[in-house]
């Protein structure tokens, strides 16, 4: 199942900076960005055979659903860019919800192949 996982993070008077370093669990080969999505829309609605991500909200908010037909499903409330949502090949995810100005950074694992992903939820 997801994992949530915290940042390391530095705080100062000029504002924050969080790190993506030694935390997850794959090497990146592909990193795409989500944002200006419109109100009540939703994405992903899909899983991966082999692709592993990484999804961090860098402004605003939103919601991740998670099912893998073992585990119960679980919504993740991503609003923080101190926080990363890591997601497993097996992880049937969608987002919604998004904010105002949400945007969401998404590292994979694996380049892109649609050979490589499911659509119907577990």
């Amino acid at each position: 199942m997801a994992e949530l996982k915290k940042l390391t993070t530095k705080v100062d008077e000029r504002g924050s900076l969080s790190v993506i370093e030694n935390v997850l669990p794959f090497d990146i080969k592909r990193v795409f960005f989500l944002y200006n999505i419109k109100s009540g829309e939703k994405r992903g609605g899909h899983g991966h055979i082999k692709t592993k991500m990484a999804l961090v909200a860098t402004g605003g908010h939103v919601d991740i659903l998670v099912a893998n037909g073992r585990d119960q499903d679980r919504t993740y409330h991503l609003n923080s860019a101190s926080e990363v949502l890591i997601l497993n090949p097996e992880d049937w995810h969608q987002l919604s919800n998004f904010s105002e100005h949400c945007s969401v950074i998404v590292m994979a694992s694996e380049n892109y192949d649609p050979e490589d992903y499911f659509y119907d939820k577990p």
